[in-house]
């Protein structure tokens, strides 16, 4: 074989191989795309004691095992996933049992048995919740510390209370979350609007005491029965 058609066939596969790389390259972007834009879902349990959202579980050895200290009352979902972790919505069904951890105080952390199994679930914690009168949805989110003026839309409602207990949800919380949210902020009557252009399931902005509109963006929208 000549040195010239060598180089020819050199160069052919050098420029198959780029092409072949660049088409992998695009596919796997596109993958993630199209990974990022899925509504990935995870569990939310209530039960007597309270509710515990499985932003993560995993298994634990028996030895962490408590005490029984009820049963799975009601499975809540979809809620979207907030740690980036694809967690299975069929993971627990009601009537699962729930224990306490040794090492963990039930306001941190229990444990639910699955097929002899025990998964430690954590939980997750709010820093203020505000019962929402309309009563039908349960918002989560941060609050946005600028001021939304601009996108305030159609009145929708008015805080009816606060609740710093995160165990007692009830239907219409909308939880604030981050460093400045406290009761201090937001008072009984705190109108609530829509955002301007936006589906009430996008969000909604609530008045501060400030007498700045504070925007709660949406992680999850749940009717609580």
């Amino acid at each position: 074989m000549s040195r010239v058609r060598k180089a020819c066939l050199l160069i052919t596969f050098l420029s198959l191989f780029m092409l072949m790389q660049g088409c992998f390259e695009n596919a796997d972007r596109e993958i993630r795309k199209d990974f990022d834009g899925v509504g990935s879902y995870m569990v939310a349990l209530k039960w007597n004691g309270g509710m515990y959202e499985t932003v993560t579980h995993h298994m634990v050895d028996k030895a962490q095992i408590d005490n029984e200290i009820g049963k799975i009352s009601k499975e809540v979902r979809p809620m979207p996933k907030l740690d980036g972790e694809i967690n299975n919505t069929q993971a627990f069904k009601p009537g699962d049992l729930i224990y306490s951890l040794k090492e963990n105080e039930i306001s941190e952390a229990i444990a639910v048995k699955k097929d002899d199994k025990y998964y430690k679930i954590y939980r997750v914690r709010s820093s203020l919740g505000i019962v929402w009168d309309n009563g039908e949805y349960d918002f989560q989110g941060n609050f946005a510390y600028g001021d939304e003026r601009d996108n305030v839309g159609e009145e929708i409602g008015k805080v009816k209370n606060i609740v710093k207990d995160p165990t007692k949800l009830e239907s219409g919380i909308i939880t604030v979350k981050g460093v400045e949210a406290d009761a201090t902020h937001f008072s009984i009557g705190s109108k609530i609007y829509k955002i301007k252009n936006n589906s009430i399931d996008e969000g909604v902005i609530v008045q501060g005491k400030d007498g700045k509109y504070h925007k709660a963006t949406y992680i999850r929208k749940v009717k609580m029965g």
